[in-house]
């Protein structure tokens, strides 16, 4: 069996780089997050500020979930 990474990319576009880069938002940066929503309720269209000098790429997502 051959190793396979687990996200694996095709390279960034000719004449760019990759940049590793992380963001996290919670209720201190993004104050929409800190609402607290009734059994089945969901929260949709939230806004997630990103630097805009840059384009942008994503290529993965992990939501943790915790008490606060």
């Amino acid at each position: 069996m051959s190793y396979r990474p687990q996200y694996a990319y095709p390279p960034s576009p000719r004449g760019t780089e990759g940049e590793t880069f992380h963001y996290s938002f919670d209720g201190t940066n993004t104050p929409v997050l800190a609402l607290t929503l009734a059994a089945g309720a969901e929260a949709n269209d939230i806004m997630l500020p990103l630097d805009p000098d840059a384009p942008f790429v994503c290529r993965g997502i992990r939501i943790a979930l915790g008490t606060a």
